[in-house]
């Protein structure tokens, strides 16, 4: 099972293999397997914090971004056939985070073989 859930929260048993997809990354952050391939880019990440862009258009962009990481995103669908996987990033919430938008990619290629 692939799930998300913030960096910040505490390490839980089902939380299996924890991987952090963010840009920023502190030393004290509790993960296994860093992908900041996955993060969004520097500049799509400012354009979207300083209110230059609303949530549809940061969306689009960084799912373009992502197209070319299928080597990323298979990595993670080949961890998780075994074991669980928690796809980290620093927002509580992830109506509004990129990590959702990554489970959901997966998904699709699940469900597209």
């Amino acid at each position: 099972m692939i799930k998300g859930k913030s960096v910040q929260l505490k390490r839980e048993e089902n939380d299996g293999i924890r991987i952090c997809i963010m840009r920023f990354v502190r030393k004290y952050y509790d993960y296994d397997i860093l992908m900041q391939e996955l993060a969004p880019s520097i500049g799509l990440l400012t354009e979207y914090k300083k209110g230059k862009m609303n949530w549809e258009d940061y969306e689009k962009r960084y799912l373009e971004e992502i197209k070319d990481k299928g080597a990323a995103i298979q990595r993670i669908i080949n961890l998780g056939k075994d074991k669980n996987v928690t796809l980290l990033c620093w927002e509580f919430d992830d109506k509004f985070c990129h990590r959702r938008l990554v489970i959901n990619e997966i998904n699709k290629r699940l469900a597209s073989s």
